[in-house]
């Protein structure tokens, strides 16, 4: 399969200090992949790197056969959209109007919507189950809504590859499910690249494509079944807490 993002001994950090290196991983197109690790391991961090935020301490990023600091900040917003865990800048937005702003890479000077761009609005409203919302302004949603926004501000953009900081904070179970199950479907039906950090590690191993299971170490990386079979998932949390089951692909208290 054609490989999308390719990563090689990748080092992440800020200034001199290193948080996670020795990162080696290739994505192909059209998948959902799900980045996993305990707190402080550097999630947050190796996506804002790969998506060119901050640079990277030592390492290669290429993406779409090119790399990622030979992008423009234009070019870029064309082939990638991404979704940070910090506020918008506003809330006094409506719904609608949030959503359509990742059109902007697309539109003229003025930011003037043209038919397709409100197709595309409208699409995102239906999918994302918020067309009962889209007048109301964003100060008035919930933690749960509003994160269905910006998931749904990213998929408007419609750019190749989409990357995701915890979009299922704030959901309950249900709801978790349902988005990781639309970005699946994302990916497979619309040929996206879908990244995303999580700490649903058991609903990612159902859910995903593919894993990251970012551990400072090995950092492994494959499919779900295939990280089972590796025994990775044993040493992902201390095993005198928590301990993997791999006939159920679940976690269980240590007693």
């Amino acid at each position: 399969m054609e490989k999308y993002i390719q990563v090689e001994d990748l080092n992440i950090g800020y200034g001199k200090t290193s948080i996670a290196n020795k990162i080696n991983f290739s994505i192909p197109k059209g998948s959902l992949t799900a980045i996993v690790g305990i707190n402080g391991i550097g999630k947050s961090t190796l996506l804002r790197t790969l998506s060119g935020m901050q640079p990277p301490l030592s390492g290669t990023i290429n993406l779409d056969g090119k790399q990622i600091a030979d992008y423009t900040s234009s070019s870029l917003a064309q082939k990638q959209a991404m979704v940070l865990t910090t506020p918008i800048a506003t809330k006094n937005l409506k719904v609608a109007e949030l959503i359509a702003m990742g059109r902007h890479p697309y539109t003229n000077w003025l930011g003037t919507l043209g038919s397709y761009d409100k197709e595309i609005i409208k699409q995102q409203l239906h999918i994302f189950s918020l067309e009962d919302l889209k007048d109301k302004y964003c100060f008035e949603l919930s933690d749960g809504q509003m994160q269905r926004v910006l998931i749904a501000r990213a998929m408007a953009q419609e750019t190749p590859l989409v990357y995701l900081d915890e979009p299922t904070t704030h959901l309950d179970l249900s709801h978790k499910v349902h988005i990781l199950k639309l970005l699946h479907r994302f990916a497979t039906k619309h040929q996206r690249t879908i990244v995303f950090t999580t700490h649903e590690v058991e609903l990612a191993i159902q859910l995903c494509d593919y894993m990251l299971l970012l551990d400072g170490k090995e950092n492994a990386f494959a499919a779900p079944c295939e990280l089972i079979e590796k025994g990775s998932f044993e040493t992902l949390f201390p095993k005198d807490l928590i301990q993997f089951d791999a006939r159920t692909g679940s976690f269980k208290i240590t007693k």
